[in-house]
């Protein structure tokens, strides 16, 4: 039997965060805004919520998507 590999919580969460990053390339700037937002959001473990309210704190618009 083939051993599962197993990933942990905090593992998964960086492994999140290297996928978002190689959405990177794609230019424009509020692309690049959504990158980082998304990156910060699975390393922090965010919801949608936590994270508006964190770019409003900073008075940062919510990046577009690629």
């Amino acid at each position: 039997m083939a051993a599962r590999s197993k990933v942990s919580k905090e593992n998964a969460k960086v492994l999140a965060a290297i996928h978002t990053a190689k959405l990177g390339v794609f230019d424009g700037g509020h692309h690049k805004d959504w990158v980082i937002q998304e990156m910060v959001r699975h390393l922090c473990g965010w919801d949608e919520g936590q994270l508006a309210a964190w770019l409003k704190r900073l008075q940062w618009e919510r990046g577009i998507a690629p």
